[in-house]
């Protein structure tokens, strides 16, 4: 009998035959890696949600407002720094309502900013759109102008100075440890009555949670011309303890000359 011929495979279909075991080894890998990614995101989520949960509750008080400044010139030497020196500390809520010391390991990740606001905290007044005179002319936005020739600029910048600041782990005057922030370095370019907005942040979950933690504000304060300024005031004894323990903050060393020490 004749032999029949058998039909010959397409070599595509040859191909694939031979590449079969391989390509079903990689599909099982991919889908456990698959099962096992799913698993490790269900895991950091936990984890993050529990950190979350974990993570103390923050807040900032001020313990020295600031009451007074003369306005600053538009030099750079011309700096009039807000006197009392604005402080905040961090204390921490408990889960009952009341409050707690904030855990000194967290100093390292907390920082605070601050920012400069109108007394009704509806306009920030930090750094303000507006043409700037060229010389002793109309006010910047309704005030004062500082009195230095300011530079030809759309943009003017009324806070200035250090107006970022780091955690601090120093003791009060009754000898009690905390967290504090302090600002010596902040002055203001022109006239008027303000408020500050101390903000406090965690730079260790920077990274998903830009907003602050908390802000506090201060009390209305005034900010005067050279000629109305009435003086600065004595040094408050918080910030003589925060100077001795090597924070650089301005004290206030004249006193008044008494009776008895007047010469002959």
């Amino acid at each position: 009998m004749p032999r029949t011929a058998s039909p010959r495979q397409s070599p595509s279909l040859t191909w694939l035959l031979c590449l079969a075991p391989d390509l079903l080894t990689r599909l099982r890998l991919c889908i456990g890696f698959a099962h096992r990614a799913h698993r490790w995101i269900g895991v950091a989520r936990f984890w993050h949600d529990f950190g979350t949960k974990c993570r103390p509750n923050y807040e900032l008080i001020i313990r020295q407002q600031p009451s007074r400044a003369r306005m600053s010139g538009f030099g750079i030497k011309d700096r009039r720094p807000l006197d009392p020196t604005p402080i905040a500390q961090v204390i921490m809520r408990n889960p009952d309502g009341s409050y707690g010391r904030a855990r000194y390991d967290d100093a390292a990740f907390l920082i605070s900013h601050v920012t400069l606001w109108s007394t009704d905290m509806s306009t920030q007044l930090s750094a303000v759109s507006a043409p700037a005179p060229t010389s002793f002319g109309p006010p910047i936005i309704g005030r004062s102008p500082a009195p230095d020739v300011p530079p030809t600029s759309q943009h003017n910048q009324i806070l200035l100075g250090a107006l970022i600041s780091p955690c601090h782990i120093l003791s009060d005057v009754d000898g009690d440890r905390g967290l504090f922030f302090i600002f010596p370095d902040v002055s203001v370019r022109t006239s008027g009555t303000y408020r500050i907005k101390i903000s406090l942040y965690d730079i260790k979950g920077a990274i998903s949670k830009k907003s602050p933690i908390s802000f506090v504000v201060s009390d209305a304060f005034t900010v005067y011309s050279p000629k109305t300024f009435p003086g600065m005031s004595d040094s408050t004894p918080l910030s003589r303890t925060f100077s001795k323990q090597g924070i650089r903050i301005h004290i206030r060393t004249d006193a008044p000359k008494r009776d008895d020490q007047d010469s002959p």
